[in-house]
């Protein structure tokens, strides 16, 4: 601390200068700031932070790696049965490994991107890969389960739609619709409005959603047996 008076450099804690003797004035406040969560480089808030408290709807990435891997390696072992080609059949399970780990890196890329920011500010309590072009396809974006309703944010120029704001003020209905695909779990909730529009989700562990929908909007919701979706759907 510098005494105003002869300029002397004295310890923080002194009262009097050590050199003069005057009263040293009062140190002042000491300015604590706290730099933005970051992740992978970028600023901003992520929707699985602590201060967030986010629940995610997912699943991990080693079962993601399963979900594409194994039906290429079933493409792997016709190969090898129909030509009698090791190597080709090697070279077939090779790709499948690369495409399974390039697939899932990008679905958690788009999983753990920064909150959009037309979301700053509201309470997000549930988030999960979606799309909303249907279940052969993969995650190309994220759905938010908000205090107020559902918000759909697509990184994909290939999605159906680029956001979709559901508001829970909106009368409507939610249906799970639980079909066998090639990705486990992958399944499908329509949100059908009084109106008679809709608009579909595909989304990880559709019954969790559905039970979240319920507890935060208190929603109509109907969770449909697969026997009977074949019948809605034309088995599709």
């Amino acid at each position: 601390m510098i005494c105003k008076s002869c300029n002397f450099i004295n310890p923080k804690d002194n009262r009097f200068c050590q050199n003069c003797g005057a009263t040293m004035p009062e140190s002042e406040p000491e300015i604590v700031t706290q730099p933005a969560p970051s992740t992978n480089g970028l600023r901003g808030m992520v929707a699985n932070t602590t201060e967030n408290k986010s629940y995610i709807i997912s699943r991990n990435e080693w079962d993601m790696r399963l979900d594409f891997f194994l039906p290429i390696t079933l493409v792997g072992l016709i190969c090898h049965l129909i030509w009698q080609n090791f190597w080709a059949s090697i070279g077939v399970l090779a790709a499948g490994l690369i495409f399974s780990i390039y697939k899932t890196n990008a679905i958690q890329s788009i999983v753990h991107k920064t909150i959009p920011v037309e979301l700053i500010g509201k309470v997000i309590i549930a988030y999960g890969p979606a799309n909303t072009k249907g279940r052969l396809h993969g995650p190309s974006g994220v759905l938010y389960l908000l205090s107020e309703g559902l918000y759909y944010k697509s990184y994909s120029d290939k999605d159906e739609f680029a956001f979709v704001h559901v508001n829970q003020k909106t009368s409507l209905t939610a249906t799970a619709h639980h079909q066998v695909g090639w990705i486990r779990e992958w399944e499908e909730v329509h949100i059908h409005y009084d109106s008679g529009d809709s608009v579909c989700f595909s989304i990880y562990n559709a019954s969790t959603w559905l039970m979240m929908i319920s507890l935060v909007c208190g929603k109509a919701l109907r969770d449909e047996p697969q026997e009977m979706l074949v019948e809605e759907t034309g088995g599709n």
